[in-house]
């Protein structure tokens, strides 16, 4: 609604933090999953949720994680660190039977600018989730708790490119160029057509032939 939209426009200048550390959850998943821009605006019954992203340090789940770990991540002190995601519904799976309910682990790297498991273990040492409220609480937010609509999507998304790239550069780019990125990314890394299709859930082999073509 019109209100909703001007309380958030609100919350973002009063909260400038929150905001950039929730855009950055966006940016992130988005450019490893090549995720849709209406599954993280959400459908009107079916958000992601905290809850969906779960820690794997060492192999050990940590569906709560709180200040020890995210202090131990910050410091390298593990081997391995990922983050599981529980995929929302798509335009190719609406009911969730063809492609849900599956995971996705996105690693942990602070050296990489997209690493999403990075971007959300820094917001929750800012703003932690715990308990109940990682059921109750949308993961992506411009806030904390009201999510985003997808004209503050697009318009975020200009805002950063016009402030980092130059016109040539953002010529014809989207929030959907990630889907373009993220396949085009894979087959470069040699994986099958079956593989980029799964991870990036589209209903046919066509779609993924026109996307990474481009």
């Amino acid at each position: 609604s019109e209100q909703r939209q001007r309380t958030a426009r609100a919350v973002r200048f009063a909260q400038p933090d929150i905001f950039w550390r929730s855009w950055r959850l966006v940016d992130t998943y988005t450019d490893q999953t090549g995720t849709r821009k209406a599954e993280i605006v959400g459908f009107p019954d079916i958000q992601f949720m905290h809850a969906d992203c779960v820690f794997v340090i060492d192999g050990v789940q940590y569906p709560d994680i709180g200040p020890a770990e995210l202090k131990r991540l910050r410091q390298g002190k593990f081997r391995t660190a990922y983050v599981t995601a529980a995929v929302n519904v798509s335009k190719a799976d609406q009911d969730g039977t063809t492609f849900g309910p599956s995971l996705v682990a996105l690693s942990y790297n602070r050296a990489n600018p997209m690493s999403f498991a990075a971007a959300l273990a820094d917001y929750y040492e800012a703003f932690p989730v715990r308990g109940t409220a990682r059921t109750t609480r949308p993961l992506f937010t411009t806030d904390g708790r009201v999510t985003w609509t997808a004209g503050q999507l697009d318009a975020t998304l200009s805002a950063v490119m016009a402030a980092t790239l130059t016109p040539a550069q953002r010529k014809s780019k989207t929030m959907h160029s990630k889907r373009v990125f993220c396949a085009t990314a894979l087959r470069d890394l040699k994986s099958s057509d079956g593989e980029i299709q799964a991870l990036v859930r589209w209903s046919s082999l066509e779609s993924l032939r026109i996307y990474a073509r481009m």
